[in-house]
């Protein structure tokens, strides 16, 4: 939720769209530098939704915020580093794979990809 989903969602909300923000449990920003902290709580204060996953610190509920966030998504834009390859956003994304149209941003190759949709999923 640091760096590029901060950058998103600002993005989102300069151009006149509804923030949506999914926190996988209240203590998602231990171990953020302060700056982080404040980007983050100012998003959060612009969010016309806001949807707690877990009640405490437990990596389950990163991986649930994914999944949830994903399935709420019509477009999933997926900004990603394709070396690699574990982590939530990867698994997240290997799950949602087929049932929706992901706009992968790859920031090695510097190129932008858009999947179709399996109609069996649509």
């Amino acid at each position: 939720a640091t760096g590029v989903g901060l950058w998103w969602a600002d993005a989102a909300h300069r151009a006149g769209m509804a923030l949506w923000a999914y926190l996988p449990y209240p203590e998602q920003t231990a171990g953020w530098r302060p700056e982080q902290i404040a980007e983050h709580r100012r998003l959060l204060a612009l969010a016309s939704r806001r949807v707690m996953v877990g009640g405490r610190a437990d990596k389950r509920f990163d991986h649930d915020r994914h999944a949830l966030m994903l399935s709420d998504a019509d477009v999933v834009i997926a900004v990603r580093d394709p070396r690699v390859t574990i982590g939530g956003t990867v698994a997240a994304l290997r799950e949602l794979a087929g049932r929706r149209r992901v706009i992968t941003v790859d920031v090695v190759a510097r190129s932008t990809t858009i999947s179709a949709v399996d109609p069996v999923f649509a």
